[in-house]
């Protein structure tokens, strides 16, 4: 999930977070309110879903050392989505590459029923596994150049309507057929 700020990414994910049995969020910026449980901490992610909580949000700092704890506690669960916000600073495409279990997420997650929804301003500062590895991706407005050619890697030459879309309409890219749509 991509797009510039305040195009409608958010408002996507609550959305789609409203439509899913089960899910865990890693909400830095503390922009889903009241959608799923709030948990205190990290450690607590298996006590709550031992509970029968299945929609968990954790709102904590941006550190990567607590992305890292996030991303463990994460893989130990099964059959769920992991929604993570600035994607960008903990899959970032610059630097040590994806490892531990950022890694696990992104390329084996499937294998344990683990969806993966990485929300990112900045497409091309994601590492590229992460949409390599996606079989659909939802784009709103972008214009930075950089943006716009990352995607073209992946999407093709479709990409560049993304820059003359209209506010809040999204284009849904999915095994290299697209459509634009309205706003929800």
């Amino acid at each position: 999930m991509t797009g510039q700020r305040d195009t409608g990414k958010t408002t996507f994910v609550k959305h789609l977070l409203a439509q899913l049995a089960t899910w865990l969020l890693f909400d830095v910026h503390d922009e889903y309110g009241p959608q799923g449980t709030a948990i205190p901490t990290i450690a607590a992610i298996p006590e709550y879903w031992k509970r029968n909580y299945r929609k968990l949000r954790y709102v904590g700092p941006t550190e990567i050392s607590h992305f890292k704890l996030f991303a463990e506690a994460a893989w130990k669960l099964q059959n769920t989505t992991i929604v993570v916000e600035e994607a960008e600073l903990y899959f970032a495409s610059k630097g040590p590459g994806l490892k531990g279990f950022e890694n696990y997420l992104v390329h084996r997650g499937r294998h344990r029923g683990l969806g993966l929804i990485a929300v990112t301003r900045r497409v091309a500062d994601l590492h590229k596994d992460v949409l390599s590895q996606a079989k659909t991706i939802v784009s709103f407005t972008q214009f930075l150049p950089n943006d716009i050619m990352y995607l073209r890697t992946f999407m093709g030459d479709v990409a560049k309507e993304l820059i003359t879309l209209p506010r809040w309409h999204f284009l849904v890219w999915r095994e290299g057929k697209s459509q634009i749509f309205n706003p929800i």
